[in-house]
């Protein structure tokens, strides 16, 4: 399904200079090639030209993708685990002190908060299928 490269870089682990095999990142994808990648999958070779046919605009694509963006971003701000199909759940986590008192319980004890995925089995099964160079 997907093709990754590996890579070797020299990082310190346990105070001794190590070989460490990473993925090779390529770079952060913005909605622009989303929303191109999204009108190749729906058939669309040049969505200016075919959009008449087809009755979708690239800019009602791209809308809807930022439209669908900016819902996932409120909902999961607001406390909520969002669904996303196929694709797997996202949420946020907060994680802080702990106190014996709930008199006690504040937010000034949260020490962070972490955006948390969980693949959907579809991902999970396709990301067992990657081969790694």
């Amino acid at each position: 399904m997907g093709q990754i490269n590996l890579k070797q870089s020299v990082r310190k682990v346990a105070g001794e200079q190590r070989l460490v095999t990473t993925a090779e990142r390529y770079s952060t994808i913005g909605s622009d090639l989303i929303v191109a990648r999204v009108a190749q999958t729906a058939g669309i070779k040049e969505a200016t030209v075919r959009s008449a046919i087809l009755g979708i605009k690239e800019a009602t694509v791209r809308s809807a993708i930022l439209g669908i963006k900016e819902a996932v971003r409120y909902f999961v701000m607001n406390g909520h685990s969002v669904n996303l199909g196929d694709f797997g759940n996202i949420r946020l986590s907060a994680q802080g002190k702990a106190v014996a008192q709930k008199s006690q319980v504040s937010r000034y004890l949260l020490s962070g908060i972490v955006l948390r995925y969980a693949p959907s089995v579809k991902v999970k099964n396709a990301l067992a299928s990657i081969n790694f160079n």
